[in-house]
């Protein structure tokens, strides 16, 4: 009963998290490989998933994935493209 319980309520939470970030995904103005500030640091959109999203942090040269519904509030501004 016990196993069952936290079986029930670990699928309860991969929903939740998967609900949220769709709903963030589809609202969200952010593409794959766009620049934007990430916690008041640069970085780039490297994979953006209805579950897991990965920053590249430019200034700390490493990679960055959390949970997409996690993301209200982290993003700052999304920097505009140049064209060259």
């Amino acid at each position: 009963m016990l196993l069952g319980m936290f079986f029930i309520l670990l699928v309860k939470e991969y929903v939740a998290d998967l609900v949220g970030g769709i709903v963030y995904k589809m609202t969200s103005h952010l593409e794959e490989d766009d620049v934007v500030y990430f916690k008041g640091r640069e970085a780039r959109l490297v994979k953006f998933g209805f579950i897991r999203t990965t920053f590249y942090m430019f200034d700390l040269n490493t990679k960055v994935s959390l949970f997409t519904c996690n993301l209200n509030g982290s993003v700052e501004r999304k920097l505009l493209k140049r064209n060259n």
